[in-house]
C-alpha cells in the first residue's frame, strides 16, 4: 500500500511538472503590440539620423528577460534587460528592418519586426496678403492674415521610385490639434488663416504612403507681424515713384504735392480698408488712398501729415504712419497750422 502511494505521488509530481513546462513554453495569446510597447525617438526618423527604440511591458518583467536586437537580419545587440537599442538610418528610401526577440524568465517568447524607411518633406509658405508693385521679397504673415503652406515630400517606394505628392497621405496639425478637414490623401496644401489669438502658430505635417510604412514630418512656425502702410509721391508726369517711400520728411518743390498711401500685408485693402488723413491733428475729408496738398498761402514752414488704414472686417489689421512736409526756403522751429488751405482735389 505504501509502495502504491509512493508511485502515485511520483506520477502526480511528474504530470504537474509537465504541465508547468507546457505552460511556460506557451506563446502569448494577445498580440505583441498589446503586451510590448515600443517607443521610437524620433517618431518619424529622417535620413542618416540616430534613432532610439525602447520597449516596455506591464505584463512581463523585461528587466530580467533576454532581449536580442537585429538590423536587417544581423544580430547587433543581445543581453538581459536590453530594453533600449540605437541605430542610424540610411539614405532616403533605405529600409531598416529592426527585429527584437524577447525570452522572459517564465519562458514566454516574443518576436516583433519594426520597419523604418526614412523620408523627407519640406514646407514652403506663401502669404496671400497684399504687397504693392515692385515689392522685393515675399509677402509676410499678418495678424488675421491668410497663407498657403505647401508640403514638398521626398519619399521613395520599395523599388526606389519617388512618390508623387498626390499619391501620399498628409496629416496636418495646428498646434497640438489635428485638422481633419485639411488632412487626407493627396492634400499637400494647408490653408492657414490667423485669428485674434494666433501668435507663433506651429503647423506640422506628417506624410506617409498608403501602407504607412514610409513617413516624414516637418514643422513651420507662423509668426504674424503687424500690417504696415507707407506714403509715396505721386508725380504728375512719372506716376507713383515706387523706388523711394517717404519716411521722415518731404520737401514740397512747388505749391502742391500729390501722395498715395500704400498698404502692406493687408488681406483686402482696396475693398475692405478705410483710409484717413490728418494735418497737424486735423482730419481731412479725403477718404481715399490718394491726396493732394496745396500751399495756397505761400507761407514757409512745415506740417505733420498722419495717415492710417483700418480694415472693416479684421480688427487686428490696421496701420498708421506720418511724415513732415517742408515748404518754402526756411525750416521753422514750430509746427504752425499753415496747411489750413492745403486740402484739394
Amino acid at each position: 500500500m505504501k509502495r502504491f502511494l509512493f508511485i502515485f505521488t511520483i506520477i502526480l509530481l511528474y504530470t504537474f511538472s509537465i504541465q508547468q513546462k507546457v505552460i511556460a513554453q506557451a506563446e502569448p495569446t494577445e498580440p505583441v503590440d498589446q503586451i510590448i510597447v515600443a517607443e521610437i525617438v524620433p517618431e518619424t526618423p529622417g535620413q542618416y539620423q540616430d534613432v532610439n527604440i525602447s520597449i516596455e511591458s506591464y505584463s512581463y518583467d523585461l528587466s530580467h528577460s533576454k532581449i536580442s536586437w537585429y538590423v536587417n537580419g544581423a544580430l547587433r545587440d543581445s543581453g538581459v534587460g536590453k530594453k533600449s537599442f540605437n541605430f542610424n538610418t540610411g539614405a532616403i528610401g533605405n529600409v531598416s528592418k529592426i527585429r527584437y526577440q524577447i525570452l522572459t524568465p517564465e519562458g514566454v517568447s516574443f518576436d516583433k519586426t519594426i520597419t523604418i524607411s526614412p523620408g523627407d518633406v519640406t514646407l514652403l509658405w506663401e502669404s496671400t496678403a497684399y504687397t504693392p508693385p515692385f515689392y522685393k521679397g515675399k509677402s509676410l504673415f499678418s495678424f488675421e492674415g491668410r497663407a498657403r503652406i505647401i508640403a514638398v515630400p521626398n519619399l521613395l517606394n520599395s523599388n526606389g521610385v519617388k512618390y508623387k505628392p498626390e499619391e501620399l497621405v498628409y496629416t496636418w496639425k495646428r498646434g497640438m490639434g489635428t485638422d481633419t478637414g485639411a488632412s487626407g490623401y493627396g492634400k499637400n496644401i494647408f490653408f492657414w488663416e490667423g485669428n485674434l489669438v494666433s501668435n507663433n502658430d506651429e503647423i506640422t505635417v506628417e506624410v506617409s504612403d498608403t501602407k504607412n510604412t514610409t513617413k516624414a514630418t516637418a514643422s513651420i512656425v507662423v509668426n504674424p507681424k503687424e500690417a504696415e502702410i507707407l506714403a509715396y509721391e505721386n508725380d504728375p508726369s512719372l506716376g507713383i515713384l515706387w523706388n523711394k517711400a517717404i519716411s521722415n520728411n518731404f520737401t514740397l518743390k512747388g505749391s502742391e504735392g500729390s501722395f498715395v498711401a500704400v498698404p502692406f500685408y493687408f488681406n483686402n485693402p482696396d475693398s475692405d480698408g478705410v483710409y484717413s488723413w490728418f494735418v497737424n491733428g486735423n482730419k481731412s475729408p479725403e477718404t481715399s488712398r490718394y491726396i493732394i496738398f496745396r500751399n495756397t498761402t505761400g507761407e514757409e514752414g512745415y506740417s505733420q501729415i498722419t495717415f492710417d488704414l483700418t480694415s472693416q472686417q479684421k480688427i487686428l489689421q490696421s496701420a498708421s504712419a506720418n511724415f513732415d512736409i517742408y515748404f518754402g526756403t526756411k525750416t521753422p522751429n514750430s509746427s504752425e497750422n499753415i496747411f489750413k488751405n492745403f486740402f484739394g482735389n
